[in-house]
């Protein structure tokens, strides 16, 4: 701020409380290596391919709606039909949202 002649300095002084994180790296820096770059990314992918599988045991083995799941995931074909191409569903037997009901043990509530 400055009055005539006369440069008056001042500063903003804040009472700060709280929890200070004090953070040190220390380490030694060195060149880019491509053995251990492989070796993070490859690591990366394992992880995610486990969390696949994990994410399955979950849905088709622990869920209350493990039937329902377990139809969608998988596929079964009998005799000669396993040697045909797929093809999709006839509009008559897509199902919409509205027809989906609560199953226990393969079967519609309404069946029982």
């Amino acid at each position: 701020m400055v009055q005539g002649n006369e440069t008056i300095m001042y500063r903003n002084l804040y009472k700060a409380t709280g929890i200070r994180f004090l953070v040190t790296v220390q380490g030694q820096a060195g060149q880019f290596r491509i053995v251990p770059l492989l070796l993070n990314v490859g690591s990366g992918m394992a992880l995610l391919g486990i969390a696949t599988v994990i994410c399955d045991i979950v849905v088709l083995y622990f869920l209350k709606a493990k039937t329902f799941y377990r139809e969608k995931k998988y596929l079964d074909v009998k005799g000669q039909d396993a040697f045909e191409v797929l093809e999709d569903e006839p509009e008559d037997r897509q199902i919409t949202n509205s027809q989906v009901k609560r199953r226990h043990n393969g079967k519609s509530e309404s069946d029982t």
